[in-house]
């Protein structure tokens, strides 16, 4: 490959950085007070320096070696494959004068971090005055003015997994924090703080007396962004800024928060995930912005299991910056998301395509882009239900499944393999590997300046991706014995040991009820059936986990039965519980007034529920494992249930 035209490029994009004032998500440096990216500005050495790119000079240093940080160099420290600092036990650095330059209480704050899973949690940023505090912990909350240690963690917060945590403090009764583009949740402090003079410590806990105490954090930071002013007011400046950051380090951000979309620079969303429905998971996306400094040239899952990229295939380069490609205009964005099936041929969705697809993967895409110009590619890792999981088989059975129009694959167009400038591979350890899919897009349908969106997956002519074949998968109500009869029928289950029973009243929060033992030597067809005894009052889904022999499971379609409500007695499930609970209450209307969660010596906790008419939903993110009391508001009083954290 001839490397000048891509070098005389990067000269070019650095004098275009020199000329303009770069800042994250566009939105202007008046009011920005710190940006320290993990990318950029960090020196080593007697000194160790983390260079403020806002321009207001807030470096971040530290002199004593044994406190130094380290910079990143193991793949396992790479976020989205961009570095950042690691900091373990009490190493921390010290930023330049105060949080901002009138030394005011106003400030709102954005981290990009990863606390070390299981070590004790400390502070990544703080500042302190005598009696008043400004600290992000690495355990999601933020703590401000004279109050206490916040007891839940912010609303979309993600334990043992990348964050962008944010926080603001304008006075006593506009404190809130907030993390993945969530909605912000107040804070109460018990009164408003002094405005914070005093030094910053990233990485341990600042004293007022001008010192620093323990509570060290351990764990990696990759981008601190810091404002004097509110900026999630109008407009869409905080989710501009959040973009930038979930995009460069590959974080899925809250679908309700952001109401569905994706922004770049100049406010013009660049990703429409449904507000919640549909491809708003496992967000991935390449760009190029050059007004907040973004050159997002791959980007993979935290699993590794998708992998979006520019460049010639195979993936070789480990980081971000060793990837010489790039695009070849500024705001150019590939970004795009899935509906969470599974990486081989056995879900919900195996049956929505057209005839002359033999099967396909229960993934699907979303994708949105306004460039084809520049040449990007996609991998696979197929899921162990895949026959192709083995890193064998006919690659030119495989075949793309798109439409342009809809999300419904079912009168899908087909895209054989080795057309239109696109390649389909398989590789050892069953990656498959999509070459060009750039060009595949751009036949499918021309890029256009504010995105053209294709929904596409994986699929085959032939009988090569789904484990097994289950048909007659069907689900019965007895009114008589008050049960539900689920039968079904399996082909060629041989390696299967079992199908576990799944329950769910919503859809999307399971439980199991059951197992039936698969038929050993199971060739040819068999017919199984289970009985569910205690149906749920109202919508039952029921689905199958089949479990192989090697420990691997795939997942059936879904079957629903209803019955109606014969009683006014309220259900949880699953209890105990680890995400959140499903309340069930036939006729009433749930919501925050009508539920109260209480800790297990009757301490008040706030809540984060959905609301709706007999059934409503209680996050249990940030709780402690253990025992909890719900009250749910019933016409003769409040009734309490007790709940089990695990």
């Amino acid at each position: 490959m001839n490397y000048r035209p891509l070098t005389t490029l990067c000269g070019c994009l650095l004098l275009f950085s020199a000329l303009h004032a770069q800042n994250p998500g566009g939105i202007g440096t008046t009011n920005l007070m710190f940006w320290l990216r993990g990318d950029a500005g960090i020196t080593t050495g007697a000194t160790f320096t983390w260079a403020d790119q806002s321009g207001q000079g807030r470096n971040s240093t530290q002199s004593t070696a044994a406190d130094q940080p380290t910079v990143t160099t193991a793949t396992t420290d790479f976020i989205n494959y961009n570095p950042g600092i690691k900091i373990v036990a009490n190493q921390w650095l010290i930023m330049a004068n105060g949080l901002n330059n009138a030394g005011t209480t106003a400030n709102e704050i954005f981290l990009v971090y990863k606390e070390l899973a299981g070590a004790p949690d400390g502070m990544v940023l703080g500042t302190e005055v005598p009696g008043n505090r400004n600290y992000f912990y690495g355990s999601g909350v933020v703590q401000y003015g004279n109050s206490n240690k916040p007891t839940t963690a912010a609303p979309g917060y993600v334990a043992n997994a990348p964050d962008i945590f944010a926080g603001k403090f304008f006075s006593a009764t506009d404190a809130a924090q907030a993390a993945n583009g969530a909605v912000f949740s107040a804070l109460a402090p018990a009164s408003a703080p002094a405005s914070f003079s005093t030094p910053t410590a990233i990485g341990v806990q600042p004293s007022n007396s001008g010192g620093f105490n323990a509570f060290g954090y351990s764990g990696n930071v990759m981008e601190l962004v810091g404002y004097n002013a509110e900026i999630d007011l109008t407009g869409t400046e905080r989710q501009q800024v959040e973009s930038y950051l979930a995009i460069k380090y590959g974080i899925t951000l809250d679908s309700v928060g952001t109401g569905g979309n994706y922004y770049n620079s100049a406010g013009s969303s660049v990703y429409q995930g449904g507000g919640g429905t549909g491809y708003f998971n496992d967000i991935l996306g390449i760009a190029r912005d050059d007004n907040e400094s973004l050159l997002q040239r791959q980007s993979h899952l935290l699993s590794d299991s998708i992998r979006l990229y520019l460049g010639v295939t195979p993936l070789a380069t480990t980081t971000n910056q060793a990837n010489t490609a790039t695009f070849s205009t500024d705001k150019s964005y590939v970004v795009m998301g899935d509906n969470l099936g599974n990486l081989c041929g056995s879900g919900n969705n195996v049956t929505a395509k057209p005839v002359a697809v033999a099967e396909r993967l229960d993934r699907e895409w979303k994708i949105t882009y306004n460039t084809t110009a520049n040449v990007f590619n996609m991998d696979i890792l197929l899921a162990s239900c895949a026959p192709f999981s083995s890193g064998t088989g006919n690659t030119s059975d495989l075949e793309l499944l798109y439409s342009t129009t809809s999300a419904d694959l079912s009168t899908g167009s087909i895209m054989a393999n080795n057309t239109n400038g696109m390649t389909i591979s398989l590789s050892s350890g069953g990656v498959v590997t999509i070459a060009g899919l750039n060009n595949a897009l751009a036949s499918m349908a021309a890029a256009v300046s504010t995105g053209t969106t294709v929904h596409f997956t994986l699929a085959s002519n032939q009988h090569e991706v789904l484990p097994l074949q289950l048909t007659n998968f069907s689900a019965m109500a007895e009114s008589v014995t008050k049960s539900v009869g689920l039968s079904w029928t399996a082909t060629d289950a041989t390696g299967l040991t079992s199908f576990q029973v799944m329950r769910s009243a919503d859809g999307s929060n399971w439980q199991p009820i059951g197992q039936v033992a698969a038929l050993e030597n199971a060739a040819g067809s068999n017919n199984y059936s289970f009985t569910d005894s205690s149906p749920l009052s109202g919508n039952n889904d029921y689905r199958l986990m089949m479990v192989n022999l090697d420990g691997s499971s795939s997942w059936s379609s879904i079957v629903s039965v209803g019955f109606q409500p014969t009683s006014s007695s309220i259900i949880l499930f699953p209890n105990p519980s680890s995400n959140q609970v499903v309340i069930q209450y036939p006729g009433q209307w749930l919501s925050a007034s009508t539920i109260r969660l209480y800790s297990a010596i009757g301490e008040a906790l706030p809540l984060q529920t959905t609301s709706g008419t007999g059934i409503a939903t209680l996050s249990l993110t940030g709780l402690a494992q253990g025992v909890y009391f719900l009250q749910v508001k019933t016409p003769t009083g409040w009734q309490t249930l007790r709940l089990l954290r695990n």
